[in-house]
């Protein structure tokens, strides 16, 4: 299992349902050729002409789908470009990963221009590029992941039921040990988009001396207190609890892995802390950051 965040294909969502991505060339105000990439939920009504229904978020492969860091690695892989411009409201975090490295791989000047907003998985990816900015007047914001963010009212009821608690249970099972593979394989990749060399062995090894989000939860007073809570409120409260318990199973794997940031090697620290940042709000409560928390945090990295 300590592995499996090296393999999965996760489907965790940053905001929205997992379509698929746009992908654009085009030329800046300079003549110098660019990619927009973007999803076609956010752009404005004016700018959504040749959008297809389907190519609203990040996405990863499937459904006869190759996958959107499929789609970008022939495209960086077919021609050079100056820079690439994001433009979406997020989707599928794994996807977010691999888009980054591709980026990466391709040592491309990810940014973010005027006008332009990049949220949550979209963030994820950016961290991908060699050079990174976000203009004055572009957005940058995060927010938890969630895999239950999408659930509807249906898929719920299982948890306000009278066996609700077994539900509950094995939600706080899964979500605990997808915490410790979500910060293992979150703070490894931003480790080495800041420049650091990670150490997967030795995380590895710090991740599983952890504490046991799940095994503390469901031994405390707690868990019968949310359950409770859930059946007497309803579908709405679960959800709220559920998106909940996510962050806390990431929020507790992240802090071990800051408690032993002097194991973890150069820039460690440094990753962790851009973790804490991006993952802290809720899933609901999107926070836009600043151009001082960018710079001084290392998301953006080119001086003007």
């Amino acid at each position: 299992m300590m592995r499996r965040w090296l393999a999965t294909a996760g489907l965790l969502l940053c905001c929205s349902e997992a379509m698929a991505l746009k992908f654009k060339p085009m030329t800046d105000s300079e003549g110098r050729p660019v990619l927009a990439v973007y999803d076609c939920a956010r752009i404005t009504e004016e700018r959504k002409a040749g959008c297809q229904d389907h190519e609203n978020s990040f996405t990863g492969p499937g459904k006869g789908y190759k996958g959107d860091a499929a789609v970008l690695e022939a495209m960086l892989r077919e021609r050079g470009y100056y820079q690439v411009w994001l433009y979406s409201g997020g989707g599928n975090l794994d996807e977010g990963i691999r888009m980054g490295r591709v980026l990466r791989q391709h040592r491309q000047f990810t940014y973010v221009p005027k006008g332009f907003i990049c949220v949550s998985a979209c963030t994820v990816a950016f961290l991908g590029g060699v050079l990174r900015d976000v203009a004055p007047g572009g957005a940058y914001e995060v927010h938890a992941y969630s895999g239950v963010k999408n659930w509807t009212p249906e898929r719920l009821q299982r948890f306000v039921s009278a066996e609700g608690d077994v539900s509950l249970k094995n939600f706080v099972t899964e979500s605990s040990d997808d915490g410790m593979i979500y910060a293992g394989r979150l703070f490894l990749y931003a480790q080495q988009m800041i420049g650091g060399q990670p150490d997967e062995e030795r995380t590895i090894e710090v991740l599983a001396n952890s504490p046991d989000y799940a095994k503390d939860y469901l031994g405390s007073p707690r868990f019968r207190s949310d359950f409770a809570q859930m059946k007497a409120e309803g579908v709405g409260r679960a959800h709220e609890t559920l998106m909940r318990i996510e962050r806390e199973s990431f929020e507790t794997r992240l802090a071990h892995l800051k408690a032993h940031a002097d194991r973890l090697g150069e820039r460690s620290a440094k990753a962790v802390r851009m973790l804490e940042i991006m993952f802290s709000s809720r899933i609901d409560g999107t926070a836009e950051l600043d151009q001082n928390t960018l710079r001084q945090n290392g998301y953006i990295n080119v001086r003007r």
